[in-house]
């Protein structure tokens, strides 16, 4: 980049080839850790791995950006796509067949409708994070909002979270004034995650019912089969013939969900966290083959998986 011999601009180009440096050597290392992990035993894949930093509205300085400098860096780190938020404001001309100028207007009134929350975010969906090993993970979306940086991935939390630092980076370099993480994150107030894994049970879904209720819904005794008959269509089309011949009756656990509540007897927040296991797909029903869900960053998610299964081989062995 010219600068014409500027010592601002020299200053500001030195630094953001310091905090390239930087952000490259986060990356070698989530590469070699991502490359040193196992696979985990009864994992089939990452479904969803979602992670949102809140940090102090001084450090995500949005009024002082060239948006059109950060949607270029990020849509070129990340291959995503911005999604033009002012589409429902105005009609007209899609956001590719815009000139220039359309552009940079266009950018001007998106910071606008944020500031004035007219609207919560400003968002990218799709592309890839590439892992130098030579492998890529599917990004879902990647959002702005006044003081929270969002981000879902196909894969780990720590990609999610590389992820939120650089744009945390592309967002102060949009403003001629570029900072490294490192002095951005004494400012990162609060973190949220959310993991969804497909994973492989060793035992029946069923199995983490009580017994005597599955036996009991199970049981080819009438009183039983009538009841679940009984909630069939078909059954009420023609009464008369309930007796003729009755269909099999096949009974198996959907989905299991907790509501978990936290409070803080100190401050006296109360927080809301979720654990849902569930069968995705018509296929899965009977093959011990879930989706587990929790607000857990992935590896303490896993973690959890492996424990929760674990206690239950071993009550089945005892």
């Amino acid at each position: 980049m010219q600068n014409d011999g500027d010592p601002i601009s020299e200053y500001a180009e030195q630094r953001r080839e310091e905090i390239s440096r930087a952000r490259e050597q986060r990356h070698d290392a989530l590469a070699k850790k991502q490359s040193a992990q196992g696979k985990e035993k009864h994992l089939l894949s990452i479904e969803h791995s979602e992670v949102a930093y809140t940090i102090k509205p001084r450090s995500l300085p949005f009024s002082m950006i060239d948006l059109g400098e950060l949607v270029a860096r990020v849509e070129e780190r990340y291959k995503c796509r911005f999604i033009d938020p002012t589409a429902k404001f105005r009609s007209g001309m899609q956001m590719d067949q815009l000139d220039a100028d359309d552009r940079k207007a266009l950018y001007r009134q998106t910071l606008s409708l944020l500031e004035n929350g007219q609207i919560q975010m400003i968002s990218f969906q799709g592309g890839l994070y590439r892992i130098k090993a030579g492998t890529t993970v599917p990004i879902k979306i990647i959002s702005f909002t006044r003081e929270v940086i969002q981000v879902a991935v196909s894969g780990s939390s720590d990609i999610a979270e590389s992820i939120i630092q650089d744009c945390a980076e592309y967002i102060w370099d949009a403003t001629g004034e570029p900072r490294q993480w490192s002095a951005i994150e004494a400012e990162h107030q609060l973190t949220r995650y959310a993991t969804s894994t497909e994973i492989e049970l060793p035992f029946s879904f069923e199995l983490l019912l009580n017994p005597s209720f599955y036996g009991f819904l199970q049981s080819a005794n009438d009183e039983a089969n009538d009841y679940c008959i009984g909630m069939l269509p078909i059954q009420h089309h023609r009464p008369e013939k309930k007796n003729d011949r009755k269909p099999a009756v096949s009974i198996a656990l959907d989905k299991m969900y907790f509501q978990i509540r936290l409070f803080d007897v100190q401050t006296g927040i109360t927080e809301n966290a979720k654990l849902e296991i569930e069968v995705m797909t018509a296929t899965g029903y009977g093959s011990g083959i879930v989706t587990i869900t929790t607000l857990l960053p992935y590896q303490t998610h896993m973690d959890f998986v492996n424990a929760f299964i674990e206690t239950i081989e071993e009550t089945q062995v005892t």
